[in-house]
């Protein structure tokens, strides 16, 4: 199928959606389902010149930077004002904005978002309240600026159907038309004006409004933060993996002024998948980092980057999966890096890991539940890519008969036609 012909249907499904939002640039700102088993059975001078000169080009670029923060917030400001008098609503809050740029490339495209605000609008015109499940009282909207670039010296594609979800979410929020007034760019309408080509060295720029229902934005301002998908961009106008240039990234983004607190807390752990989708709170039991022992395993070799043992509190949308768990849960979550020496790709999916706990008399299977889904699920020859294993068992057996004793970590790599090797799978030994 061609790119533009899906682009065209997909694009037209999301746009047609009507939106909702208001915030007047005088407003005051304010700041599915798989259990885990607990079972043991399945169970990150010419000196003083050179400092004057260097404390004014500091000043100097502190005071550009500070002037680009002011003209980008007072633009979002212009486009909420618009959308405030557009749907009549009485009153726009901005819970949390940021004006840096994050930039993601994507071979010879570049995409950027070049910032976002999460607004509350409260008590708006009932035209709008099909945009956020038939409701005018209390809603959302995120507002995200974005930029995309073919710094190439080829056509490029960019078909952006951006996607917004958090832990626990049954839908995803895209975006909406009419919510912004008609001179403010949208940027998935420009680019489905241009079927989704860019000329090399084209860009374009323009807003994102994601419409959210007011039970959805009580569930993302509890959770302090949101994830969104910036889609891949394509070589050509068809939709194929060989033609992708890049892969799908997932962004986190505080929706509220604890949610930076709770972004730089996530990156302090391993990425599974309860740290990458937000499943709950962790808290750091032990760890050892910058262990790199190497164990050769076929055609491939496999280093043990580190391991941590973390407490784990499910929230309140996740919480059935560990409904096993009644004396609460501890993850094992270990970064291993996987080499491949040969010909053949290694597939991590198919690989597996058993974790050895009790000086070895029992032992725990890594749990397919809490591992972040990957989209390019293998590693070619030469490549070396990071893996990640996690292991869920009960808090109690931890804390009263586990924790002083030995662990170890037994792994079996797998590539199409089976196992690397025979014979015995390899061992780390977990340092203490």
């Amino acid at each position: 199928m061609k790119m533009n012909k899906k682009f065209g249907l997909v694009a037209t499904t999301a746009l047609c959606a009507i939106v909702l939002v208001a915030c007047g640039g005088n407003e005051k700102k304010t700041a599915e389902s798989s259990s885990v088993s607990s079972s043991s059975s399945s169970v990150e001078s010419s000196s003083k010149k050179k400092e004057a000169k260097k404390e004014s080009s500091s000043s100097e670029s502190k005071e550009s930077s500070s002037s680009k923060d002011k003209s980008d917030s007072a633009e979002f400001d212009a486009v909420v004002a618009g959308i405030k008098k557009n749907i009549d609503a009485k009153e726009i809050n901005v819970l949390h904005a940021s004006m840096e740029p994050q930039i993601f490339n994507q071979d010879y495209v570049t995409v950027s978002l070049d910032g976002y605000e999460m607004l509350e609008l409260n008590d708006f015109k009932q035209d709008y309240a099909s945009s956020f499940r038939n409701n005018s009282d209390y809603a959302g909207i995120l507002l995200a600026k974005y930029t995309v670039t073919n710094t190439g010296t080829e056509d490029a594609y960019y078909f952006a159907i951006q996607n917004l979800s958090y832990s626990g979410a049954k839908r995803s929020y895209t975006n909406s038309l009419h919510i912004m007034t008609d001179d403010v760019d949208n940027f998935v309408s420009l680019l489905l004006k241009k079927d989704g080509k860019l000329a090399p060295g084209e860009s374009v720029t323009g807003f994102v409004p994601f419409t959210i229902d007011g039970d959805s934005l009580d569930k993302m301002k509890d959770l302090t933060m949101v994830t969104m998908e910036i889609p891949s961009a394509y070589k050509t106008e068809e939709i194929k993996n060989e033609n992708k240039l890049g892969e799908v990234v997932k962004v986190d983004l505080p929706v509220t002024s604890d949610g930076e607190g709770t972004l730089a807390e996530k990156g302090t752990f391993y990425g599974d998948k309860a740290t990458v989708d937000n499943m709950g709170t962790k808290t750091l039991l032990k760890e050892k980092k910058d262990i790199n022992e190497t164990l050769a395993f076929g055609e491939a070799d496999v280093t043990l980057n580190g391991y941590q043992f973390t407490e784990f509190v499910p929230n309140e949308t996740e919480a059935p999966r560990f409904r096993d768990f009644e004396n609460g849960i501890v993850l094992m979550t270990a970064s291993l890096t996987i080499k491949n020496n040969g010909d053949e790709v290694v597939a991590p999916s198919r690989s597996s890991s058993v974790l050895n706990v009790n000086n070895n008399a029992q032992r725990i299977l890594s749990s397919s539940m809490l591992l972040a889904t990957v989209s390019d699920d293998e590693v070619k020859k030469g490549e070396a890519d990071e893996w990640i294993q996690v292991f869920a068992f009960d808090k109690e057996q931890y804390d009263k008969i586990w924790k002083e004793k030995d662990f170890s970590l037994k792994v079996n790599l797998r590539q199409e036609s089976g196992s690397l090797r025979k014979g015995e799978d390899i061992t780390f030994d977990l340092p203490k």
